[in-house]
């Protein structure tokens, strides 16, 4: 088995996919497609100490999150708490890769009541490995949002 990957900062995200320096310390909205650069990313298991807000728009065949495994058919959103591991199984680099991932530090919430909200959630722990599935407009309307905090 292989090791994990451990990722602590925005910067190091960055660094590992080969984009230079973040515009934002704690905050970064990775474009799938910037991961077709990668060679090394299938089959590598990742922990992160960032909180992922992921929306598939394109085909990635499986992906391992804890014990469990996600359905990441177009239009699936992906939720994962700060400290959890994950795992691109089956992962092709030639796939159609569509899509965003807001990723923040916990920082960036830390002095919120925000943080303490998003433990109780139970869609950013290891007990929800189902995604949430969205129309269309659903997604057109989200990716809106999170391109203008990218801004």
């Amino acid at each position: 088995m292989k090791s994990i990957e451990v990722i602590h900062s925005i910067a190091q995200v960055l660094e590992y996919i080969g984009m230079g320096k973040p515009k934002k310390p704690n905050v970064f909205l990775l474009n799938h497609s910037d991961l077709k650069r990668l060679q090394h990313i299938e089959n590598n298991r990742y922990n992160t100490d960032l909180y992922i807000i992921a929306m598939n728009l394109g085909k990635i065949n499986s992906m391992k999150y804890g014990r469990n495994y996600y359905d990441l058919d177009a239009g699936a959103m992906v939720f994962m708490g700060a400290g959890q591991t994950f795992t691109l199984e089956d992962f092709n680099i030639n796939d159609t890769l569509e899509g965003w991932s807001l990723q923040f530090h916990p920082d960036l919430i830390r002095n919120y009541s925000l943080n303490e909200k998003l433990k109780k959630y139970s869609f950013f722990s290891y007990s929800s490995y189902e995604a949430l599935h969205v129309g269309e407009e659903e997604v057109e309307t989200i990716t809106r949002i999170v391109r203008e905090i990218e801004k």
